[in-house]
């Protein structure tokens, strides 16, 4: 499955949104996103997120200041192929699950 771009009206992924789909990617996140539920992208191994949010630089992909919260697990056990080895948190942060990015862009087969 390929979402080029979630809706932009979607404030939230919920939990095991999309755990274990091993051929989903995604390239935009949407600016109005607020929380990432645990374990939303957990296992998807081809995941590219090149935008999180209203960001502009694929190569840095910072978090939205709207997100308020990634839950645990969220992000982990993914391949990131071409999307950023850096992530940068914003102040409106208030909750950082555990091992959110855990694995986070592991290169598995």
């Amino acid at each position: 499955m390929s979402i080029n771009e979630l809706p932009t009206n979607l404030k939230y992924i919920g939990e095991q949104g999309f755990l274990g789909c091993y051929n989903l990617t995604a390239t935009i996140l949407p600016h109005g996103l607020t929380y990432i539920l645990p374990q939303a992208f957990t296992y998807c191994r081809n995941l590219n997120i090149t935008h999180f949010g209203n960001s502009t630089d694929g190569a840095k992909s910072p978090i939205d200041n709207n997100i308020t919260q990634i839950g645990s697990e969220s992000f982990s056990m993914t391949s990131h192929g071409t999307t950023p080895n850096e992530i940068y948190l914003h102040d409106s942060l208030t909750y950082l699950g555990n091992g959110c990015f855990n694995n986070y862009g592991n290169k598995r087969n």
